[in-house]
């Protein structure tokens, strides 16, 4: 289940009036899985952008080269939340552990060899509270530090890091339903995608 779905369960009385409109948080927590490519023109700043949403679950996967061939700019999205949960296409596969492997896969594609790479984590919201409940540890043993977020974050961001192959990482932490830290998040992609 997704980590908001009590959030949706809790308040399903109130939706069911008919005048009822959904506010902007609830929006931003609603979910729609990713299928096949998505493609977005975007101007910002007056440089034109083109952006590529794929899908991440497995099956997607193959299609990805078409798309991203040539690319200068990888966003590679993390969910914190993810370290104690499976995928859906294995059960016994942890979706933290499958996405470190996608990740360092990912990075010695060819065909992306020229592009820079831009880690972002999200759901450092979803994150906090799941420590607070439960043991980094359980998932990945070799976690030998207090169980809090300084020092979560630290031993994910590193793993992502050990996998890079000496190629050059840029890092952002988020949370996507944060407006305002959502904003500040774009304003430093922006820094990262304008630098010279």
């Amino acid at each position: 289940m997704d980590e908001h779905t009590e959030y949706f369960l809790d308040n399903i009385v109130t939706w069911s009036d008919e005048s009822y409109l959904p506010t902007q948080q609830e929006a931003l927590l609603s979910r729609t899985k990713t299928t096949g490519i998505i493609k977005y023109d975007l101007n910002v700043e007056g440089r034109q952008l083109q952006i590529y949403d794929v899908g991440g679950q497995k099956s997607e996967r193959k299609k990805w080269q078409d798309a991203l061939e040539g690319v200068s700019v990888v966003f590679y999205i993390v969910s914190l939340s993810d370290f104690d949960q499976n995928t859906y296409e294995d059960a016994d596969l942890n979706r933290m552990k499958d996405s470190l492997d996608l990740f360092q896969t990912t990075m010695q594609k060819e065909w992306l060899r020229n592009a820079k790479f831009i880690l972002v984590f999200n759901k450092k919201d979803v994150f906090e509270r799941k420590l607070a409940r439960t043991e980094l540890k359980k998932y990945f043993p070799e976690f030998d530090e207090p169980n809090d977020v300084e020092h979560g974050m630290a031993f994910i961001k590193k793993q992502f890091q050990d996998r890079t192959s000496g190629k050059k990482l840029q890092c952002l932490t988020t949370c996507a339903t944060d407006t305002e830290q959502l904003q500040e998040t774009f304003e430093e992609i922006k820094k990262l995608l304008f630098a010279k």
